[in-house]
């Protein structure tokens, strides 16, 4: 039952379950009960991945807000809602561009690999009115910390905000090692956050 509940729940997260591959259903086979993640367990999982990055945040509400806006994810097309893997600003914190593994962004190809960062082909999808001010309204900071991220920002070609989960494992990691090295090849260029979407409760008590 439980495994039944992973399934169901990764495919209702990525919308494309039916077009991954033998191996990656055999990894969601593999994946640990959903959870809620502590800022404790999420540090010590970051630490021992070792994963370059700069910042790392949680979400205030999981994925709810990104999943029930159309704000805030791929529009309604013939491929169906999906949600966001990560998303791309530049310095002066407008929307460039988004990626989701729905799309097959990172199946067999780097979705990141070279500044400048190329476009999505599913760019039409996308809400291009986004900014990075609204994107760090989902985050779990208060004004003065989103004041600083902005101000950080400013400074780099490129902020990159990432969401991801640790039950998810592989599909998370895959999305994580990609984006820590490019952070390590443009170190001066790209501003990365990591976004928890588990829910905490800790920071509901």
């Amino acid at each position: 039952m439980k495994k039944f509940f992973a399934i169901l729940l990764v495919s209702l997260l990525t919308s494309c379950i039916s077009g991954m591959n033998a191996v990656e259903i055999i990894q969601i086979l593999n994946l640990k009960e959903p959870n809620n993640e502590t800022p404790e367990e999420i540090s010590k999982f970051l630490k021992t991945k070792k994963y370059a990055f700069d910042e790392s945040v949680l979400l205030i509400d999981s994925l709810n807000h990104l999943q029930e806006s159309s704000e805030y994810l791929f529009a309604q097309n013939d491929k169906g809602v999906a949600a966001i893997q990560l998303r791309i600003f530049d310095s002066t914190g407008s929307y460039c561009t988004s990626f989701s593994t729905c799309h097959g962004d990172f199946h067999h190809k780097k979705a990141v690999s070279e500044i400048p960062i190329r476009k999505n082909s599913q760019q039409e999808y996308i809400n291009n009115s986004l900014s990075l001010q609204k994107e760090l309204i989902l985050f779990d900071l208060n004004f003065a910390q989103k004041q600083s991220f902005s101000t950080i920002a400013k400074n780099y070609k490129y902020t990159i905000v990432v969401y991801y989960t640790i039950w998810t494992n592989h599909f998370s990691e895959k999305v994580l090692k990609e984006l820590s090295k490019f952070k390590k090849k443009h170190p001066n260029e790209v501003y990365l956050i990591l976004a928890n979407s588990a829910m905490d409760k800790t920071s509901k008590n």
